[in-house]
């Protein structure tokens, strides 16, 4: 009897000190590998979410092809670029892309007034605006978008090597980025006009739209505006522009090498 129940007793211990031990690795195993949380969605698609880089959205970023901008092959590269990062609004995505001059369909007013139609379109939910080598009258279009809201456009408004009025596109634009001009000759710089697009404009354009996609509105002009592009614009050497006449600096306008 008494060998019954030290044997009982035993297989006891046994069994405790072995369940003991199991919850401990099973309470380590949990510690070094964390629960990943699953939700099931019945719109979720497995193949569709490997591939696909972005997910449909309301908010939209209208991208304006400029001067030096609008050729076909370039729209073309870097709406596919766009594309596959954020999506074009055709396909639900983020980007709403608009060619001047083959998107508008005024001549002599076609920014002021049909850009300024898409900007102010109840039907689009606009996040931001950027232009690629704004065009003559951009700023009037931003100007009535501007007058709208008191002053304050709601949305980030960065303006990319513009060939419109400087001190226009500066004030309604909270962003102004320009190239550093390159010397021709030791005693003569290229203007505005002559210059040609930037090689790696579209990776430019790309960090942008990323940057604004995770903002909440339009950042306040002020001195934090330079910490904002250097996020936006990581790796690039970035100056503020100094006005020629004045010796100004420009609060919200720069210059990247």
């Amino acid at each position: 009897m008494k060998k019954i129940l030290i044997t009982v007793v035993g297989l006891a211990i046994g069994f405790s000190f072995f369940s003991c031990s199991d919850k401990k690795k099973t309470s380590n195993e949990i510690n070094e590998n964390p629960l990943t949380l699953e939700i099931e969605d019945s719109n979720y698609n497995e193949t569709e979410s490997k591939n696909q880089l972005w997910h449909p959205t309301n908010k939209k970023i209208i991208v304006l092809f400029g001067y030096n901008y609008n050729d076909s092959n370039f729209v073309t590269k870097t709406l596919s670029l766009l594309n596959e990062q954020f999506g074009l609004n055709e396909n639900d995505g983020a980007i709403y892309p608009v060619v001047f001059p083959d998107d508008f369909r005024h001549k002599d007013k076609a920014v002021s007034v049909d850009l300024y139609n898409i900007l102010d379109d109840d039907f689009i939910d606009v996040a931001g605006f950027i232009s690629l080598g704004a065009p003559e009258k951009t700023y009037r279009a931003l100007t009535k978008i501007q007058d709208k809201w008191n002053g304050q456009i709601p949305f980030p408004v960065i303006s990319i090597f513009p060939q419109d009025d400087i001190l226009g596109i500066e004030d309604t634009s909270t962003i102004v980025i320009n190239q550093i001009q390159q010397a021709e000759t030791e005693e003569s710089l290229l203007t505005e006009s002559e210059q040609t697009g930037i090689a790696d404009a579209e990776l430019i354009l790309k960090n942008t739209v990323s940057y604004i996609l995770r903002l909440e509105g339009a950042p306040e002009k002020d001195g934090n505006l330079a910490n904002h592009i250097r996020q936006m614009l990581p790796g690039k050497i970035i100056h503020r522009y100094t006005d020629s006449e004045t010796g100004l600096f420009s609060i919200n306008h720069f210059v990247i090498e």
